[in-house]
């Protein structure tokens, strides 16, 4: 390889999604998604761009899929590499079933995220 090549090569992240998992949801999978949770995958298991694995059931707006994961243990008060949660997720799609669903399955509306500016810390109030 040459210098040049190498040099591209360093500067490009690699978006390869690290597991199985990873994978199906990204795709919005949701039979894979299912098949592999019944083989027993942690939910939870792995990040990929900071985010676990719940946050691209949210992403693709597939409440099924959320719905399963959660019931198979993933957690719905994760949060991203910067300290956003997946409610704050949710609301940030304009994903208004996915910000009931998760408020319902235990996710906390008064989390802040440490990586905000000081006016932006405080919870949104639910219109």
């Amino acid at each position: 390889a040459t210098l040049a090549s190498i040099a591209v090569y360093a500067q490009f992240p690699d978006f390869t999604p690290p597991t199985p998992l990873f994978r199906a949801t990204t795709k919005n999978d949701l039979e894979e998604v299912k098949r592999l949770l019944r083989e027993g995958v942690n939910p939870n298991e792995g990040r990929f761009i900071g985010m676990s694995p719940v946050f691209f059931a949210i992403i693709n707006r597939n409440p099924e899929m959320l719905r399963t994961m959660v019931a198979k243990g993933a957690d719905v008060r994760a949060t991203d590499g910067f300290g956003s949660t997946t409610l704050m997720w949710a609301a940030a799609r304009n994903n208004p079933e996915a910000v009931k669903l998760l408020l319902e399955l235990g996710a906390d509306m008064k989390v802040r995220t440490s990586n905000a500016p000081s006016d932006a810390r405080e919870p949104l109030p639910l219109v």
